[in-house]
């Protein structure tokens, strides 16, 4: 009966690991689709920002209205940030913050209430 029962926790243990293992590499892949795809979009995203930026150029030199010049400001650090964000090494920075949390700041990741229970999810089902 012993033995069943270890090969029963091995056979468990082997199952659970190979879906943890699956499901990193669907959280890879997912992640490296949307960042594909926010680069192909930050070319888009570019053109129109140059667009604007000359369209608004345009207009004040034309009315003679300088003060319009001043949206040209956050247009740039928006596409200067998108860049960064995409090419740069934000997500280098974004995970070392992260481990950096996972490490001294635990207590900040624990659900509001304590860890759900079996015994809570019974009374909702109850509720329901």
């Amino acid at each position: 009966m012993e033995r069943i029962s270890k090969e029963l926790n091995d056979l468990f243990k082997s199952q659970l690991e190979s879906e943890i293992i699956v499901k990193e590499i669907t959280l890879e892949r997912e992640n490296a689709i949307k960042l594909a795809r926010n680069r192909e979009l930050f070319g888009w995203f570019g053109l129109a920002g140059t667009t604007m930026l000359a369209t608004i150029m345009y207009a004040a030199l034309n009315s003679k209205n300088k003060i319009s010049v001043v949206a040209i400001t956050p247009i740039i650090m928006g596409g200067g940030y998108f860049y960064e964000r995409l090419f740069g090494n934000q997500l280098e920075e974004i995970k070392k913050g992260a481990e950096n949390i996972l490490l001294k700041e635990t207590q900040l990741l624990k659900p509001v209430g304590g860890t759900v229970t079996l015994h809570e999810i019974d009374k909702r089902i109850e509720r329901a």
